[in-house]
């Protein structure tokens, strides 16, 4: 499937999920800015909000895929680190928002997520 629907893309980030892999995402070098390091394991994410968000930029997403990721990465090991960095820049984002509802998604998306991660370590624990 191809489709350019930023209201699509725009969803999953609100809701702190990175729609693609990093590898598999071009950037037009007028619009590529350079990351911010502050974040260690969000500054891709950043980066394409700040492109949505800010510069309302367009993204297409195409089928197929350019590179193929395995699990155990950085952020799947640093996984509520990566959850939290992805809430505070999209926090920082969106806090000019004129709709409270958009602002509001992120924080309730970083609470049940990290309540999921929480049960999830415990039950792995468990069977451990």
């Amino acid at each position: 499937f191809d489709y350019k629907d930023e209201l699509i893309i725009k969803i999953f980030f609100v809701l702190l999920i990175f729609p693609s892999s990093h590898q598999n995402i071009f950037i037009k070098n007028s619009i590529h800015e350079k990351f911010d390091t502050i974040y260690k394991y969000s500054a891709d994410f950043n980066l394409l909000a700040k492109l949505l968000f800010i510069n309302k930029s367009t993204v297409t997403i195409k089928s197929g895929s350019i590179a193929i990721n395995s699990k155990g990465g950085i952020t799947d090991k640093y996984r509520l680190e990566t959850l939290k960095e992805r809430y505070l820049c999209l926090n920082r984002i969106l806090k000019k928002s004129n709709f409270l509802f958009i602002r509001i998604i992120p924080k309730l998306s970083y609470f049940v997520r990290i309540i999921i991660l929480l049960i999830t370590n415990f039950i792995k624990v468990i069977i451990k």
